[in-house]
């Protein structure tokens, strides 16, 4: 189990999206793709997450998908 995934995310605020995924894992696996499911599975087993931003940006355009996938 990797108990760190640091991210970051991309997002069109005209669309309301995200345009793009990145991530690196304390075991250095990393991660770069612009599919919400891929993403979803890089992270799946992270205990904790952590990016710039985060709290005020990024869980805005996330919290559907991880409620969806039974990460929250």
């Amino acid at each position: 189990m990797n108990l760190i995934s640091f991210i970051d995310i991309e997002v069109s605020q005209k669309q309301d999206k995200v345009l793009d995924f990145g991530g690196i894992k304390e075991n250095g696996h990393s991660f770069h793709s612009s599919s919400t499911s891929e993403f979803i599975s890089f992270i799946n087993g992270t205990r904790f997450i952590c990016g710039h931003n985060i709290i005020n940006h990024d869980l805005k355009y996330l919290q559907k998908a991880l409620f969806n996938s039974g990460l929250t």
